[in-house]
């Protein structure tokens, strides 16, 4: 009896503060692409079990836990009912694993994999995490082995893997499009995100240190909030970005929770004036980090993530103050329809250079091995 051959899933992961961006399919054109909620919580899995047996069938990715160790994690939007945070604090390979679990469940489903298949997995960390991405490998390999599911336990053997440092998938496509003249500068790729910022600096090819910091737009949101009273960082979040240059405050009007008109024009104008104090303390932190880890030499600027589009202004007149010096604004990434089509823009560019590349690499070792 000829034993069937287990199918292989591809996987690429970017676990954003204020999102998961997940790549995943049978091959580089066979995908599909899914965003799932940054939150996550152990529950009881009485609980979790409780919430699949109401009979309310959403999607996948926004009812999905897993089980691991005999721990059971709420992860994505069944995690935010429970009214779970996106825990933006702890180290983001200590989450990373239940989510990177749930994305296999929900694969899995999308392309009916059944419970045990092999998979090749690409993701990303801090830059301050990096270090630590063997022992990261290791926790990950030994909990895909067996891990309990919605549809029951399933066995995934964890056939390649690879781990990059946050940004670096969009500085590997400037390097594609620009490598002759950016193999002979001094580069600098800035990862400005949600939860926090990066630095790597790449002088004629040779990567050198990796910085960062917990300069996210969530410092600048958090400080709108402890000056307000009553928003959500989620809704403030929305509302600050929709907001950017502050020529039209439509967007906070849905925020305001006064009743009458005077109110609420009062708590409007109370608004706007603390998210552009906000802004200017957020601008004024960021700009003295950025003087302590961008040389005054440097020749070439990438500058990528989703807080990168709303500081775009400011960005430019900051690099005005480092001569001369060219900007690639998310490395030239151009990304296919049915990327754009998820509706986060340029947030799902390194997330989608990986999972090229990453493709690229499955599909070579698979040649070498037949």
């Amino acid at each position: 009896m000829v034993e069937e051959k287990k199918k292989k899933l591809i996987l690429t992961l970017d676990f954003g503060g204020s999102a998961t961006k997940i790549i995943g399919g049978l091959s580089g054109a066979k995908r599909k692409t899914v965003v799932m909620n940054p939150e996550i919580c152990e529950m009881p899995l009485e609980s979790l079990q409780s919430k699949s047996m109401a009979g309310i069938r959403g999607a996948r990715q926004n009812r999905a836990w897993v089980g691991v160790n005999g721990e059971y994690y709420a992860v994505g939007y069944l995690a935010k009912s429970y009214l779970a945070t996106p825990q933006l604090k702890p180290l983001k390979a200590s989450l990373a694993i239940p989510k990177i679990l749930s994305a296999c469940w929900v694969m899995a489903e999308q392309f009916k994999l059944g419970a045990e298949f092999d998979i090749s997995l690409a993701c990303f960390l801090p830059p301050g995490e990096y270090e630590d991405r063997a022992k990261f490998e290791n926790e990950l390999e030994l909990a895909l082995s067996e891990f309990e599911t919605p549809n029951g336990t399933f066995k995934v053997s964890l056939l390649n893997f690879e781990c990059k440092p946050e940004g670096v998938g969009v500085f590997m496509e400037h390097w594609r499009l620009e490598k002759e003249t950016a193999s002979n500068s001094l580069c600098v790729n800035l990862m400005f995100g949600y939860r926090n910022a990066s630095a790597v600096l790449v002088e004629k090819g040779n990567i050198g240190k990796f910085q960062t910091t917990d300069l996210g737009f969530i410092q600048m949101v958090e400080s709108v909030q402890q000056k307000t009273s009553g928003y959500t960082i989620e809704k403030l979040t929305e509302a600050i970005s929709s907001f950017g240059d502050g020529s039209d405050d439509s967007c906070l009007m849905s925020m305001l929770r006064q009743e009458t008109k005077e109110a609420r024009v009062i708590e409007l104008d109370n608004l706007k004036s603390q998210i552009q104090i906000a802004k200017i303390e957020y601008l004024s932190r960021l700009k003295n980090w950025l003087r302590e880890v961008v040389p005054k030499d440097v020749e070439q600027i990438v500058i990528s993530g989703g807080t990168a589009d709303y500081l775009k202004p400011d960005l430019k007149e900051w690099a005005k103050t480092v001569s001369p010096v060219t900007l690639f604004w998310h490395g030239g990434v151009k990304l296919p329809e049915d990327i754009q089509a998820v509706g986060l823009g340029n947030r799902m560019a390194d997330v989608w250079v990986l999972w090229h590349y990453f493709c690229i690499e499955i599909k070579k070792k698979n040649r070498v091995v037949k």
